[in-house]
């Protein structure tokens, strides 16, 4: 696939220094079209979804199919979404490096190689797993592609209901060991990873507030402001909380669960309020108030900081939590 040469995008305004990243060159410049962090998130709860439906490690060959066709669905789907929000994308420090926005890569290629990914994992699936499975994946990728990619420039919405996309992979996960996706713990999964999402992303978006803004993405802080994305992040936080009690009302997980679900509960429930309390810290929202996330020791910046990165322990807790119930 042809690439085109430009690394910096001609007429941007130059970013703070600290802010400055180089954009990847060469099979890099590739990889990042794919968002592999993402995918690694990914895989992890989806083989999750497939220990929890058979009850015990997967068969290697089924597993290894299985995670090799979702990252393959799941890049496809990022590259697609480089090549959609390129325009966006030149406008913010953090993203006008990326691969399409800084012509790195051009978008025709992008799209051919998000395509080609796209359709490879989802034949994998459908041929070496089964074809539900391949649906399920699909169907994530499309949503995210052709729903939340769209919906960033429309509504602030676009974060819950992203959140779909988001969900897919322990579903993912159990149709490939169950072949069905009738069990209610499956979508008790794909809920828990849902509410998460929110209050996941939330806080990072506090962070890169003014960048969400320069680029018109309807972003809750950019659109609403710092003191009703906390806000909303606690409350989203608390539905989070309480989907984890669902595995144990319908007897899917016992006390391994239940004391991993605490622990890491308080430990997500301590994060979040502690973004809280630095926006009450400030006092009343007036034109002159500080800004929650002001320099880079900041209480603010430092909590939502911690909230985002906690977010994100949360997960893997509740996760190995029901993986090592189901174990034992």
């Amino acid at each position: 696939m042809a690439t085109v040469s430009p690394q910096v995008v001609a007429g941007a305004p130059a970013a703070p220094a600290r802010k400055v990243r180089v954009a990847a060159s060469g099979w890099r410049a590739w990889l990042e079209l794919t968002k592999p962090r993402i995918i690694v998130l990914m895989l992890v709860t989806c083989w999750a979804g497939m220990v929890l439906a058979g009850g015990e490690m997967p068969d290697l060959d089924v597993l290894a199919i299985t995670l090799v066709g979702l990252a393959l669905s799941i890049g496809g789907a990022s590259a697609l979404n480089h090549v959609l929000d390129r325009d966006l994308d030149r406008r913010m420090a953090r993203t006008r490096v990326r691969p399409v926005a800084s012509g790195t890569i051009s978008a025709e290629a992008a799209t051919v190689f998000g395509v080609t990914l796209f359709g490879l994992g989802g034949w994998l699936l459908c041929m070496a797993v089964n074809p539900l499975t391949a649906w399920v994946a699909l169907a994530g990728g499309a949503f995210y592609v052709a729903v939340y990619t769209p919906l960033k420039r429309v509504t602030v919405h676009n974060t819950v209901l992203g959140g779909v996309a988001g969900a897919m992979p322990p579903l993912v996960g159990w149709a490939a060991v169950a072949g069905d996706v009738s069990s209610p713990l499956a979508w008790t999964l794909v809920a828990i990873m849902f509410l998460w999402q929110p209050a996941h992303f939330w806080p990072l978006s506090l962070l890169i507030r003014e960048d969400y803004a320069a680029a018109g993405f309807k972003m809750l802080p950019a659109t609403h402001g710092e003191r009703a994305t906390v806000r909303a992040t606690w409350r989203w936080t608390w539905l989070t909380v309480a989907c984890t009690a669902v595995p144990v009302i319908t007897r899917d997980a016992g006390l391994v669960y239940v004391v991993g679900a605490v622990v890491a509960n308080v430990f997500l429930v301590r994060r979040m309020w502690a973004l809280v309390a630095a926006d009450r810290a400030r006092g009343p929202v007036e034109a002159s108030a500080e800004p929650l996330i002001g320099g880079p020791d900041s209480a603010g910046r430092v909590a939502s900081r911690r909230a985002f990165l906690g977010s994100m322990v949360w997960l893997a807790i509740i996760f190995v939590a029901l993986v090592v119930d189901a174990l034992v």
